[in-house]
Parts: C-alpha cells; structure tokens; sequence
C-alpha cells in the first residue's frame, strides 16, 4: 500500500475530520435529565435506522479520507465523495431531527426536562463537515499536480506522438 500525504487536500481533510468528530459524538451522551442514569449515547438516542445512516456518513467521510491517502487513480476516493455527500445530508437531517425532536430517554421525560448536550451539536458539526468535505473534494480536478500532467501525457502518447506539457503559470 503506497501512502501519500500529498494526495489530501481540503476536501478530504475537512470530510475525515467530519468522520472523526462524528464518530466520538455518537460515543458520548447526547442528552441528560434529572432523572439518575438517565442519558443517552448518540447511537442509543437516534434509533437503530438513523444510527445506520449516521454509521454509514462515517464510514464515506473516512473512505474518502484512507483511499485518497492510498490509491494512485481517483475513481475510488471520487466514489467514496459521490457516495459520502448524501449520506451525509441524511445525517445532518437525522441529526437535526434529534436535536428538535428530544427523546424521552425511556423515563417519560418531556422536551422541556431533556437536556442536549454538547456532543450532539459536535454530531452536527461532524455532519455538516461530511458533506462540506466530499463536495469540496468532488470539485476539486486536480489538473494542476505532476502526477495529472504525467497521466495526461501518457494518454496522449497512446493516440500518437506526445506532445509538449505547458508549465503551470507562476501565480506572481
């Protein structure tokens, strides 16, 4: 496995860090009330389809993140950002759900005895940047680095003699 730290730029950066925070969000409790014992982890308080969705948002932020870090061609790193920018939409809506609708925590605890804790906003901040992250890297082409240009250079060879690359501009 080749890995190159080079290959991540913001897009990946900002998508696994989203991962990250998400993932240790959904470990910690979300909410708390008076009531002793009483509190939920995230996985616990968002019911067992809407912790799938959130699983699955962690597992596109990340792939996105491992395979940019490893694979030489971007079709794998591109899926996963494909795949990470809806996922993560539906995460950030679970989230917000969860934020608006609090659970009763199994106790009969109305809204107003239910208390969000920090981490469910840091779940919300992990999702948005789930998909802040993948539509960054879905955007970015990437045509500028040597390693597109020699790709480039190769493709053309096939159809015929190479051509010349053109030198990247100096931005001053």
């Amino acid at each position: 496995m080749n890995v190159t730290p080079s290959r991540l730029r913001a897009g990946e950066l900002v998508a696994g860090s989203g991962a990250v925070i998400l993932a240790v969000s959904l470990l910690l409790p979300w909410y708390d009330v008076a009531a002793p014992g009483a509190h939920e982890s995230g996985l616990r308080a968002v019911g067992w389809l809407a912790a799938i969705v959130l699983v699955l948002a962690v597992l596109a932020g990340l792939g996105l993140f491992v395979t940019t870090l490893t694979e030489v061609t971007p079709a794998r790193p591109l899926t996963f950002a494909v795949v990470a920018v809806p996922l993560g939409l539906l995460a950030v809506l679970v989230v917000i759900f969860r934020l608006v609708a609090e659970p009763g925590l199994g106790v009969g605890a109305s809204d107003g005895e239910v208390a969000v804790e920090w981490p469910a906003f840091a779940g919300l901040v992990g999702s948005i940047a789930i998909v802040a992250g993948a539509w960054i890297a879905i955007a970015d082409e990437r045509t500028g680095t040597a390693l597109s240009r020699a790709q480039t250079e190769r493709a053309l060879a096939v159809r015929g003699a190479p051509r010349a690359v053109p030198r990247p501009k100096d931005p001053s």
